[in-house]
């Protein structure tokens, strides 16, 4: 996301709102790919002001609430690795082989 948010400030910072529709499509895609429904919606409507040349300050606003649900969104790392090591010794007892 950072690189997306960096790149949408940089567009509105410079007056130029139609640099940041697709760095917002691709948010949007991606919000939805992995379940983020509240960061994809907020990219939405992003996308669709900036579409139609909207208010800078209100685009401002909904790409400040993007950074803000993209952190949420995220898994703390601990868990993250928690899980991946949970899984992997459940499979790893249940089906031998994978293990080597």
């Amino acid at each position: 996301m950072h690189y997306g948010s960096a790149t949408i400030k940089n567009a509105l910072e410079a007056g130029q709102v139609e640099d940041a529709v697709m760095p917002s499509h691709t948010i949007k895609s991606s919000g939805r790919i992995v379940g983020a429904v509240p960061l994809a919606a907020a990219a939405e409507q992003f996308e669709m002001l900036a579409r139609k040349g909207g208010d800078p300050a209100e685009l401002d606003r909904l790409r400040i609430r993007m950074v803000k649900l993209f952190s949420r969104s995220l898994w703390p790392q601990s868990q993250f690795n928690k899980g991946l090591t949970h899984g992997y010794d459940y499979f790893s007892k249940r089906y031998p082989f994978i293990s080597g």
